[in-house]
């Protein structure tokens, strides 16, 4: 037994409409740039990123494979995405973050953060590893870390390795 099937249209592909499903798109994408951003009083941030797309209607800011740094040099950092308010410059950073405040000598590194610009904290997960280093030869690893820049001061939920002296 042979089934043979065929189709013939009259239409030629140039008469069919392409559909593209409804895509956000931003309102304007940056690759190579350049950023100064400043808020609540602190030192402008200079902001250096591979791709940046920012979005008016949500308000939000894409960044990848980005670093940071204020203009008096005291806090800089790197990372490989963020997800940034364009309104209160909260972020949620991920990949290979490293956030450095030279003047306490003290530097993070992370998988994932969370920044509170009002209040100048950044947070990991509550299960979060991360390794702190201060004075340079210093080093722990810890769960939990919360920080504030404003006040210097930092907390861990748990130090899994190292000790912190005084």
């Amino acid at each position: 037994m042979l089934i043979s099937l065929a189709s013939c249209s009259s239409k030629t592909p140039l008469d069919e409409q392409v559909v593209v499903p409804n895509e956000e798109i931003p309102t304007m994408s940056m690759k190579n740039a350049t950023y100064v951003t400043t808020s609540g009083g602190i030192q402008p941030i200079t902001v250096q990123a591979k791709t940046i797309s920012i979005d008016d209607k949500t308000d939000t800011a894409e960044l990848e494979g980005f670093s940071f740094s204020q203009n008096d040099g005291d806090l800089w950092g790197t990372a490989q995405k963020a997800t940034v308010n364009s309104q209160t410059h909260d972020a949620a950073l991920s990949g290979d973050i490293v956030i450095r405040k030279e003047s306490d000598g003290f530097e993070v590194h992370a998988q994932s953060m969370q920044w509170n610009d009002e209040e100048q904290t950044i947070q990991s997960g509550a299960d979060e590893l991360v390794s702190i280093v201060f004075d340079t030869n210093n080093t722990i690893l810890a769960r939990g870390f919360s920080g504030n820049l404003k006040t210097n001061l930092y907390e861990f939920t748990e130090i899994l390795e190292g000790v912190v002296r005084q």
